[in-house]
């Protein structure tokens, strides 16, 4: 196969070829003079610098000046020189043909560095630009591994190593790296400096190794696998893509750290908030239980029967406002950590009413409620402990808003391929401006009646119902409030 600088001396041979017949038609026809001739050759010398290269060029000047003598200066076809005058012609024409290739080749070489600057230059600011958008550090990867790939027109890997985690690896190519490869890759991460091809560290290799020091938690190789040796201006792009690579990396890393650092804020925030919020809601009713208990102790023969059975009966009462609470604590924990995987099973409406008032039951003995279920009502797919959580927080609501000689009442229905349930009161209402905060954590509605709760309930309600795909709404009458629970 013929290799390029063979291609281009056959293309210089053919051109002077060309240029001296057709310098030889016009001698004879136009009967220009020799001197004019030499314009000729200047000129495709000029051309082949141009096209082709500079050595190719030079050759055009040598081959100019030998056929020049040849065919156009006295005694033709044959080397000789009878006048003087004419060797300072061919000098001229080898100089400054020589000088003509000289520049053009210089001013070609210099555009086409300059074109190659601003594509790497666009590369690099593309890459930028898009690391900008990103913020995984599997993707920043992925991002320069096809922006080096494209650019340098090779395969590459990048390797990270952790301090706190497993090693990653990433690359254009799998199982591009072989035993000694990575070697010379742990050799560039130790020590800190290039290794591989056209080194003198592994220089056995196909890769290219340097070292990225991202993090003191990471750091990392970046290689490239180019066939030839690598030119000084690629290995300066490939040291431009390296920094633009670890300022990426390290950047993420930190944002991961600033992250984590913000969700161990909002966590000792969370401690402390529910803490201060539920310190009373925790000590009233275990004050309650524990003076009922004491009192019982020690003065019980003191009490009538019917006394007795009341305090007990008060204290059972505080024990299960005290279980519901911490009920409410566990699952706002986890529903905040999002630990809690749904267990969704196919269940009747009055089944998972049925189970949260089994939980109320003593609560409820005192209390009418009404239960409407619409009939042929579709099943639901929800958790059922999760689930039947939401109807004892909305029946623990209405009891605690609501006077005790007024109903609650319970709805089911379908519309439209939408199942709603609905928990109605017929309490004092809530206030326009407390609906908006109703489902924030540890917010408290002030009413004229009952007691403020922990702030749990609710958002509790909310989150669940969120994550059974449904929507959770309630609506203030005159008389009362409703929650309406909705989803498909």
């Amino acid at each position: 196969m013929v290799s390029t600088s063979h291609k281009y001396y056959i293309i210089t041979i053919i051109l002077v070829a060309i240029t001296t017949v057709s310098s030889l038609v016009l001698h004879d026809l136009l009967a220009i003079s020799p001197v004019n001739v030499v314009m000729i050759y200047l000129l495709l010398v000029v051309i082949i610098a141009l096209r082709l290269n500079y050595n190719s060029a030079i050759m055009a000047s040598v081959l100019g000046v030998f056929t020049f003598n040849f065919f156009f200066i006295p005694p033709e076809l044959t080397f000789g020189v009878t006048d003087v005058q004419y060797i300072i012609t061919f000098i001229g024409l080898f100089i400054v043909g020589i000088v003509i290739a000289n520049l053009v080749a210089t001013s070609r070489d210099q555009t086409e560095s300059i074109k190659k600057r601003e594509q790497q230059t666009s590369a690099l600011y593309s890459m930028s630009r898009e690391l900008l958008t990103s913020v995984e550090t599997n993707e920043i990867v992925q991002i320069i591994l096809n922006h080096m790939k494209r650019t340098l027109r090779c395969e590459v890997v990048i390797l990270l190593n952790y301090r706190d985690k497993n090693d990653e690896e990433f690359s254009t190519q799998p199982d591009k790296l072989s035993d000694l490869e990575r070697e010379a890759a742990l050799y560039a991460l130790q020590h800190h400096h290039p290794t591989g091809s056209g080194t003198n560290y592994f220089s056995s290799v196909s890769g290219y190794y340097c070292s990225l020091d991202i993090t003191s938690d990471a750091s990392g190789v970046l290689g490239v696998f180019i066939e030839k040796r690598l030119l000084k201006e690629q290995i300066g792009l490939i040291d431009a893509f390296i920094a633009q690579a670890t300022l990426a990396i390290e950047a993420s890393h930190l944002a991961i750290k600033a992250k984590q650092s913000e969700l161990l804020r909002e966590k000792e925030l969370l401690h402390t908030t529910i803490l201060n919020s539920i310190s009373h809601d925790l000590r009233t009713p275990l004050v309650s239980i524990t003076g009922t208990l004491s009192y019982l102790k020690d003065d019980a023969n003191n009490l009538s029967q019917e006394a007795q059975h009341n305090l007990v009966h008060g204290a059972y009462e505080e024990a299960n406002r005290l279980n519901r609470l911490v009920s409410n604590l566990l699952e706002m924990s986890r529903l905040q950590a999002g630990s809690r995987p749904l267990k969704r099973e196919l269940y009747d409406v009055s089944e998972v009413i049925s189970v949260a008032r089994s939980q109320l039951k003593e609560t409820l003995a005192r209390r009418q409620l009404l239960i409407d279920v619409e009939e042929e009502l579709p099943l639901i797919s929800v958790d059922l402990t999760l689930f039947s959580l939401v109807i004892i927080n909305l029946l623990d609501n209405a009891i605690k808003y609501s006077a005790p000689d007024t109903p609650i009442q319970i709805r089911a229905y379908q519309e439209q391929g939408i199942v709603y349930l609905e928990v109605e009161d017929h309490g004092v209402g809530i206030s326009e401006d407390q609906i908006p905060h109703l489902f924030e954590r540890f917010y408290r509605a002030t009413t004229s009646i009952g007691k403020p709760g922990s702030g749990l309930g609710l958002p509790i309600c909310k989150g669940i119902v969120d994550l059974h795909e449904g929507t959770i709404k309630v609506q203030s009458k005159e008389g009362g409030s409703r929650f309406i629970i909705s989803f498909p």
